[in-house]
């Protein structure tokens, strides 16, 4: 089973690679992507599809109503829920 920061860093990477986010100084694992408009709705199905691949996840739309997935911080905390963590 993969610990936080396991998560994190594959969190991390797959929204460096496909969105180009620069994490640093300015963008944070607090930032809000979608306000700071980073992704949008559209993208957000390629994040929540990545996520199921990578981490062997299913996430339902119930899923998406119930946690917020607005920043880093709260998709490590999701998906470290749905593992088990």
């Amino acid at each position: 089973m993969l610990d936080k920061q396991s998560i994190e860093k594959k969190v991390v990477e797959l929204l460096s690679n496909r969105f180009e986010i620069p994490f640093g100084d300015d963008v944070d694992y607090d930032t809000d992507l979608f306000k700071d408009g980073f992704i949008d709705s559209i993208e957000s199905v390629v994040v929540i599809s990545n996520f199921e691949k990578t981490f062997g996840i299913s996430i339902s739309p119930k899923d998406l109503i119930d946690n917020s997935m607005n920043t880093v911080n709260e998709m490590v905390a999701f998906i470290s829920k749905i593992l088990g963590e």
